[in-house]
């Protein structure tokens, strides 16, 4: 996924945080290392390169000065949607020859995975 995602400049994980940040808004980095799996160090790595490349902004929590919020900017909205015509596409190419019915229930295998994973 990271070299078909190669030309849009995100790497997966990248891509991961901005439509994280896309579906749920502003969010601390803590929220969106768990939403997406990963150590709070491995956030800060990628939230940090986000900002440097002007995909997010990170400004401070209304009443919890310490919490810094991570919001995505316009050219972050727009990478994510380069991004996603490369994700499509490949998710395309991955399920070529699974039936509309062979795929929702390979989501629905995935999501109670994913359930109990966290659990």
């Amino acid at each position: 996924m990271d070299e078909e995602l190669g030309p849009t400049g995100l790497t997966m994980p990248q891509y991961a945080v901005l439509a994280e940040l896309e579906s749920r808004r502003a969010q601390s980095s803590s929220d969106l290392a768990r939403a997406i799996g990963v150590t709070a160090q491995t956030m800060n790595v990628l939230v940090c390169a986000l900002e440097a490349s002007g995909l997010v902004d990170r400004t401070q929590h209304q009443s919890h000065g310490r919490i810094l919020l991570v919001t995505l900017t316009r050219k972050g909205r727009l990478a994510l949607k380069r991004g996603r015509r490369f994700a499509l596409a490949i998710e395309e190419r991955l399920l070529e020859g699974v039936t509309l019915d062979e795929r929702d229930r390979l989501i629905d295998l995935l999501k109670r995975v994913e359930d109990r994973s966290s659990s």
